[in-house]
């Protein structure tokens, strides 16, 4: 479940001993997306009689509905080994909630 037309807080802590890649990480590198993906399944009722014993197919259509804002919040007792990122995505109103009917099914995730 999300809300519609609301933020979604996001908190990402990373750890390495490479410190070169720690210090080249920022908020422009870090990329989260809100995908909306719906499936389509094929009904066999509707096939010919001899292609029956095939699976059906399912047809996957993916759109990327939002993308994450992210900002640097490292804490000053953390080690120097971590960052530590806040970020949030804005979810549209318009984004249909997941559901799954027949053979169709609509679902949200993150990526």
């Amino acid at each position: 479940m999300y809300p519609r037309g609301a933020p979604i807080h996001l908190h990402l802590k990373i750890s390495s001993d490479n410190g070169q890649f720690l210090d080249l990480l920022n908020p422009q590198s870090l990329h989260v997306s809100l995908l909306q993906v719906m499936r389509f399944g094929e009904d066999i009722a509707f096939r010919p009689r001899i292609s029956q014993r095939l699976e059906p197919q399912q047809f996957i259509k993916t759109f990327e509905r939002a993308a994450a804002t992210w900002w640097r919040t490292d804490d000053p007792a953390a080690l120097p080994s971590t960052r530590t990122f806040s970020g949030e995505i804005q979810v549209p109103e318009c984004l249909v909630p997941a559901c799954e009917i027949l053979h169709y099914a609509h679902e949200v995730r993150f990526h």
